[in-house]
């Protein structure tokens, strides 16, 4: 799958919230796209290679979309090629960390950057964040569920639609994506 794309659906399967089947998902994305698609896990992490990848917009456009005719949803959906995973996760600032600690989140839109400067200078109680284009690593200081950095303060205060997950899933799928 050297030349797949990863896609990150936000807040699927979350207990009996927006329960998206990933296998029926997957295999309805592999006769629309003519490619392999792969999922991992039950969060809406899914590996689609198709023959001639579409851009990113596109290919996220399409899963939105099946979703919304498979499951009556609107799910967001944030894609990420191969080696925008690998610059991601070469430029994570924890490597050596707790993995369950160290989350990567993930938008599409522009966002200003005077915002972010000012969330890396706020104090998040022992919690760091570190931008990286469209990503912000996040390591926490404890248990991210008690964190009061999160996914959803970087959609408050940026104005995007941002989804996460810890490095071991970022590793994971990228492994699956290839190099």
């Amino acid at each position: 799958m050297s030349r797949a794309a990863v896609a990150f659906l936000r807040g699927v399967n979350l207990g009996a919230r927006n329960k998206v089947p990933q296998r029926a998902l997957a295999e309805r994305l592999a006769a629309e796209t003519g490619g392999e698609v792969r999922h991992h896990l039950q969060s809406g992490n899914l590996v689609v290679a198709a023959p001639a990848p579409a851009p990113a917009p596109e290919l996220a456009e399409l899963i939105r979309r099946v979703i919304g005719d498979d499951t009556g949803l609107d799910i967001p959906v944030v894609v990420r090629t191969a080696a925008e995973l690998a610059d991601a996760l070469a430029a994570c600032p924890w490597p050596e960390e707790d993995p369950r600690r160290v989350h990567l989140s993930m938008w599409d839109q522009e966002h200003d950057p005077g915002k972010a400067s000012a969330m890396v200078a706020a104090d998040w109680s022992g919690d760091e964040i570190v931008f990286t284009g469209r990503n912000a690593w996040m390591r926490y200081a404890s248990e991210f569920h008690r964190a009061k950095l999160g996914n959803h303060v970087i959609e408050r205060r940026l104005g995007v639609i941002a989804t996460a997950r810890n490095a071991d899933t970022i590793r994971a799928v990228r492994r699956m994506a290839g190099s």
